[in-house]
């Protein structure tokens, strides 16, 4: 998912909103992205025995306002929920492709805390997603 939010330009690989798996990194700048994954929700399995799964996944959004850090959270939202099977976001990792063609948002965007020196705001938005 970190690299879907760069392929469509709502994160990047440094700077301001720089994108990154995992924890938030504490250093400038404050604007950051953060990417984590969560525990797939199983639906059942297909009679060929291939699992029904959605993937999950949080993110979390540093920012210096809660105003900003909100307008990200939405901004990601709307473009995520535009995923379809005839509109997917292509990523390309290891030199294999792959299509997020559903993505459901779980819940958020929720302002968890301000950091403690007050210079920063934490987001957090969390969906469920297919990958093909």
């Amino acid at each position: 998912m970190a690299a879907a939010l760069k392929a469509v330009a709502l994160g990047t690989s440094s700077g301001d909103w720089m994108t990154t798996y995992g924890r938030i990194p504490s250093e400038q700048p404050t604007r950051r992205i953060g990417v984590m994954t969560t525990t797939p929700i199983t639906h059942g399995k297909f009679t060929n025995g291939d699992l029904s799964q959605h993937l999950g996944v949080q993110i979390t959004v540093r920012s210096k306002t809660q105003e900003e850090g909100t307008v990200k959270c939405l901004k990601i939202i709307e473009r995520l929920m535009l995923c379809t099977v005839q509109n997917p976001i292509i990523v390309v990792i290891d030199s294999v492709p792959y299509s997020i063609t559903h993505v459901s948002l779980a819940s958020g965007p929720i302002p968890l805390m301000t950091q403690e020196n007050k210079d920063a705001e934490i987001h957090t938005i969390n969906f469920l997603f297919t990958v093909e």
